[in-house]
């Protein structure tokens, strides 16, 4: 599998997010589409959410409204603050070649929930459930429909809809040691600075076992 084409959301008030972005999708030889985001400051507010979980729910349905006819059989999708594994590519196809030929979607790094379950498949594939991050994964097409009835009709945050409906349902895996992990810095989601040490305790930039 070739990873040759990314989707990455991105607030056009962050154009310095956008040109690192682009030059790590280089340094990769993949090719990035930019998803304009919503600012969830600028939209009507709504009761269960932050500002910044619903700019990332409402850029979440208007993006799959727009590959809804896609011919594409999966989409690549990262968010603008994302640092790559330097043997990412290398280190892609190794984990790759462990996964099921099933998959609905791929998991390049996640926030570890201990209420949820990460099943070992092999060495380096674990089969996910109820486990949350959205930042950096791969999901097959045909699953558009139903990420976009959770979105609109089940009233949660981006994560649920991914951690909750979608892996309870589908074959959803992950790779570890993770292949990317989210930077420190100022959230467009929580509007304060965050570091994500669980994210990072599991990533590793070279990987050689």
């Amino acid at each position: 599998m070739k990873l040759s084409k990314a989707y990455c959301l991105n607030l056009e008030k962050r154009p310095e997010k956008k040109r690192r972005m682009t030059l790590r999708f280089e340094l990769l030889g993949i090719k990035p589409e930019f998803i304009k985001a919503v600012d969830g400051l600028k939209i009507p507010a709504k009761k269960g959410f932050s500002p910044g979980q619903l700019g990332v729910v409402q850029s979440w349905i208007d993006f799959l409204e727009s590959q809804k006819n896609t011919t594409e059989e999966f989409i690549f999708f990262c968010e603008d603050d994302i640092v790559f594994a330097i043997d990412f590519k290398k280190r892609f196809e190794k984990f790759y070649n462990q996964l099921p030929e099933d998959w609905d979607m791929i998991y390049l790094g996640w926030y570890p929930n201990t209420n949820g379950k990460t099943i070992p498949v092999t060495k380096n594939v674990f089969r996910l459930n109820y486990q949350q991050g959205c930042f950096c994964f791969i999901f097959k097409t045909k699953l558009i429909p139903e990420i976009l009835e959770g979105m609109k009709k089940k009233n949660q945050v981006a994560d649920n809809v991914f951690g909750w409906l979608i892996q309870s349902k589908y074959k959803c895996y992950g790779f570890k040691p993770f292949l990317c992990y989210v930077q420190e810095g100022i959230s467009d989601t929580w509007h304060r600075h965050m570091t994500y040490p669980t994210i990072k305790y599991y990533f590793k930039h070279d990987y050689s076992d």
